[in-house]
């Protein structure tokens, strides 16, 4: 009963100090949204930084990269949920596009709110129940791949082959959801902005030398706290407008696929 056994990855070369600090972040929402007594999921995997350059990730089980699902099934993100759990119209595929619906919607908000940028297929997880799971946080809080000529300029990312799962009923919960996830969160936006702020003094973290002081108020920002319940919906609606089938995140899923096979 004092130990269990547990998979790992061993990462050097590589300073993970700022992908622990985005997963303490992620906990908080995830613990914000069951204070809410909400469904949305979120998976924040433990990280030990050994040193600057050196540590443990842990493995997120039962779960594939969407580049190696669709590398593997040479088919699209419908076809593989409607292989897996069953026909259109069955019940066990209407609760798997649930699941999916509010982890995307989970894995949007945390991608908004947090500037999670570096989205491609291969730092994306699906895992056995069908939900979303995001891995890889070394550009965040408007620190971009590609800087000020970024090719992820959607809020979040909502692709045609997300939007085919959803269908019209699951895209109606996703975004009911993403509505949810900002309420919810709404109410610590002052707690957790000052953990942001206090990681920030003095920090070398990438994000906060790439922008500074202006890293934190654009995140408190983004949580658009000053709404009220009925605003703060309707925002996450013109959200969801404005990232399904953004060009950019096509452009930019092209580019890596082209330049790093992924």
């Amino acid at each position: 009963p004092s130990w269990r056994l547990q998979a790992v990855i061993v990462k050097s070369n590589d300073d993970l100090r700022q992908e622990v600090f985005v997963v303490q972040l992620i906990a908080h929402y995830a613990r914000a949204f069951r204070s809410a007594k909400l469904g949305l999921f979120l998976r924040p995997y433990r990280i030990v930084a050994v040193s600057s350059t050196t540590g443990l990730i842990e493995l997120v089980k039962e779960s594939t990269s969407l580049d190696r699902l669709y590398a593997s099934s040479g088919g699209g993100l419908k076809a593989h949920f409607e292989s897996t759990f069953g026909p259109p119209g069955s019940p066990e595929l209407s609760a798997a596009v649930g699941r999916f619906a509010e982890s995307l919607a989970a894995a949007s908000f945390v991608c908004y709110v947090l500037a999670i940028k570096d989205r491609h297929n291969g730092n994306i997880l699906l895992d056995a129940q069908g939900r979303i799971v995001h891995i890889d946080f070394g550009f965040v809080l408007g620190h971009a791949t590609g800087g000020a000529f970024s090719l992820e300029r959607a809020p979040f990312k909502l692709t045609g082959d997300f939007l085919d799962v959803l269908g019209d009923d699951g895209l109606e919960r996703f975004a009911s959801a993403l509505g949810d996830a900002f309420v919810a969160a709404a109410a610590s936006v002052d707690e957790v902005t000052a953990l942001v702020e206090i990681m920030q003094y003095k920090s070398t973290f990438p994000c906060f030398r790439a922008r500074g002081a202006a890293a934190v108020s654009d995140f408190k920002k983004r949580h658009h706290a000053h709404l009220g319940e009925a605003d703060l919906r309707k925002k996450a609606r013109a959200l969801v407008a404005a990232s399904a089938n953004h060009v950019g995140t096509y452009v930019y899923d092209v580019f890596q696929h082209k330049t790093n096979g992924v």
